[in-house]
């Protein structure tokens, strides 16, 4: 069965509400394949959040590349740059088995090509008009029609399968590597042939294109998944290096001998998949270095037009970075690259057309943040992990129409410790908050505050995103915050999220304009992470557009003796030395057969006796010197003390010769072990005593 489902109108434009509404019905409907011949503008959580309510049905989204012959990995062109594993992006390939001219490419981001030129098609001039038309819109329905019939033959497939059957099934193509992501065309014969369907390997952290500094010690890396065992090898400009077999290329300290292009193979018995990445000698030029504040970074631009420093504008009174003066469908980058683990600060700024041409925030190759229109100074903040990372500031221009100054600019690039500059800007009282970034991230300004002094506020956000914050707290507890809104009536808004137990509840929200207001949330035990999330809909802006927070309290709420053995004690763990046999429980009852192991050695049962399940009552532990038990201990806890004690006959107890470490020291809590010596024994009680 088909169903047609229209939002586009006689021009071809829509809003991507429209478009989430379609989603929606064909989810309540029913429907297997979505096929996407359409696409534009920026990127729409809403959107993407509509692609990922399908992808939890189990839902395939086919969706049409795009007609602007740009590499999609630099240039990314929605719905088909989504990175859900539902979506299949579809290049357009002509009757010579050759990718179309018009059509856009991506060795990262779009998947498979299909016969999309001088496609006979319904025309809209009539009801009975046919046209011959040439786009990715005619090779995107081919993909979908062949996914059917693969859903019709295979019907116990789910739609990861069936991806992986079409792309595993498809023709190799020297001509597709490279430019789409498996170096293949569409092909319903090799896809209906195929025994099974083993997950198709994936480069998930593919290549960058560096520049370096000569000397530079660089390794090249990719992160890839697929089924079974991936085999690795590496070429340089087009040779085979010889014994690469792994995941990494050492390169060392570079030459010029060591500059050109490197491409990685990443295969299974399905088939290959490729990622591609340049290596250039540069030569950073200092006064980039000065203009973002003398960090002591080295600064490469590239693309159609340097960036270059711009004397009149900048946010601290000196000089700033600009974007070059490029023109439609041009690029200027600008990068460089850093050693983590390391928390990045800097402020951008942009003068363009809004939701068309965006300056893009790229880490290793993945988009971390954008901004667009005419937006005014503001902070994003980056948490980079251990080890090398390139950052790549890349402006970008659609294929018509300027607005504004045409110009993105960059400034204070600084090294920053996140936690502690947003812990200080709420007052939270507590330097042990830890801050998780999401989307574009929060920052502290002192413009608009409850105390007069710092406060945060939501980053700068575009129609369908959001900028959210969150950290996490142990529980019992009480949580106070202040917060405040400017924003669209009934549209966007400023909300409160708490995650308990993997569960997520939205508990408030704030919308357009309000003025600071408290909010205090009552936490049960147990740990839970807050979440605030400032968030646009696909239309109007109204106000300032952000929402602020102010005056974060937390107070864990002191527990009682009992309160604490139950929050830490219902799961223990008695554990062998070579960690098998895990019995969970109450310490004095870890079979849950509701008698303690205590009551029932003085009733004259034996505690070792089997429950109905067939778990024994006892830990037995193969370890001759030690029995060991693992138990979790709140930091924030005046005055209790927890000491692990030791008995043979359940009436005298002990400590001697009890050790113990801490396994992991987390922000609110400690997993500890204890070492209890058994000596000639052959049985022992233990338990925790909490004091006060």
């Amino acid at each position: 069965q088909m169903m047609a489902l229209k939002f586009l109108d006689s021009n071809g434009t829509g809003f991507n509400s429209a478009a989430i509404e379609c989603i929606d019905y064909a989810i309540a409907k029913g429907a297997d394949i979505l096929s996407n011949s359409w696409g534009g503008g920026g990127p729409s959580q809403a959107l993407d959040d509509a692609i990922g309510r399908a992808q939890a049905e189990g839902i395939i989204f086919v969706a049409a590349a795009g007609n602007d012959g740009q590499n999609n990995d630099l240039v990314p062109a929605y719905p088909a740059s989504f990175t859900r594993d539902n979506i299949v992006s579809v290049a357009n390939m002509t009757r010579n088995d050759t990718l179309s001219s018009s059509s856009n490419f991506g060795e990262n981001s779009v998947d498979i090509a299909a016969p999309g030129s001088s496609i006979l098609s319904v025309g809209r001039n009539s009801d009975s008009a046919y046209a011959t038309l040439s786009g990715t819109s005619m090779a995107c329905p081919h993909v979908s029609g062949l996914l059917a019939v693969l859903a019709a033959e295979f019907p116990g497939e789910g739609y990861i399968a069936l991806i992986d059957r079409l792309y595993g099934g498809g023709e190799p193509k020297e001509v597709y590597q490279g430019v789409t992501r498996t170096g293949r065309r569409a092909n319903l014969a090799g896809s209906l042939a195929l025994p099974s369907a083993l997950a198709y390997p994936e480069i998930v952290v593919p290549l960058s294109d560096l520049i370096v500094t000569e000397g530079a010690a660089i390794t090249l890396s990719v992160e890839a998944d697929g089924g079974g065992t991936l085999a690795y090898r590496w070429t340089k400009d087009g040779v085979e290096i010889s014994g690469e077999t792994g995941s990494s290329l050492q390169v060392g300290s570079v030459t010029p001998a060591e500059t050109g292009q490197y491409r990685v193979f990443v295969s299974n018995s399905t088939g290959e998949t490729t990622s591609t990445g340049s290596l250039e000698v540069g030569t950073a030029d200092p006064a980039f270095d000065s203009a973002l504040g003398g960090g002591g970074y080295s600064f490469f631009t590239s693309g159609d037009a340097p960036w270059f420093v711009d004397n009149g504008e900048s946010q601290s009174g000196g000089d700033s970075l600009s974007s070059g003066n490029i023109g439609d469908r041009d690029i200027s980058l600008l990068q460089t690259n850093v050693t983590g683990p390391v928390d990045l600060a800097f402020w951008w700024k942009s003068s363009t057309e809004a939701f068309y041409d965006f300056v893009f925030l790229y880490i290793d190759n993945e988009i971390q943040a954008s901004i667009a229109g005419e937006r005014d100074w503001s902070r994003q903040l980056l948490r980079l992990p251990g080890g090398f990372h390139n950052v790549r500031w890349v402006y970008i221009k659609d294929q018509n129409k300027s607005d504004g100054a045409d110009t993105v600019w960059l400034d204070d690039l600084q090294i920053v410790d996140v936690d502690a500059l947003y812990n200080d800007a709420l007052e939270s009282g507590s330097s042990n908050l830890v801050w998780n970034l999401e989307e574009t991230s929060w920052s502290v300004q002192s413009l608009f505050t409850k105390d007069g002094q710092d406060a945060l506020q939501s980053g700068p956000t575009d129609r369908d995103s959001q900028s959210t914050i969150e950290t996490s707290v142990p529980g019992p507890a009480t949580v106070s915050f202040w917060w405040k809104v400017s924003s669209e009536p009934g549209f966007d808004f400023l909300k409160f999220f708490l995650f308990t137990e993997g569960s997520q509840e939205l508990l408030l929200t704030i919308n357009g304009e309000q003025d600071w207001s408290q909010r205090i949330i009552n936490l049960d035990a147990g740990d839970h992470t807050l979440k605030w999330s400032y968030e646009k809909d696909g239309a109007v802006e109204t106000g300032l557009d952000a929402g602020w927070l102010d005056q974060l309290e937390i107070v864990l709420t002191p527990a009682t003796v009992e309160d604490w053995r139950i929050l830490q004690f219902d799961s223990v763990d008695l554990l062998n030395s070579e960690k098998e046999d895990t019995l969970w429980g109450d310490l004095a009852n870890p079979d849950s057969d509701f008698l303690p192991n205590l009551a029932e050695a003085f009733m004259g049962l034996d505690p070792k006796v089997r429950n109905a399940e067939g778990e024994g009552t006892f830990a037995i532990s193969t370890d001759t010197d030690f029995l060991r038990l693992v138990y979790r201990k709140l930091k924030n806890t005046p005055g209790l003390t927890g000491v692990v004690e030791w008995s043979v006959d359940g009436v005298t107890w002990s400590a001697t010769g009890v050790t113990e470490q801490v396994l992991e020291d987390l922000p609110a809590l400690e997993i500890r072990e204890a070492k209890i010596p058994i000596g000639t024994n052959t049985e022992l009680f233990a338990r925790l005593r909490v004091t006060r």
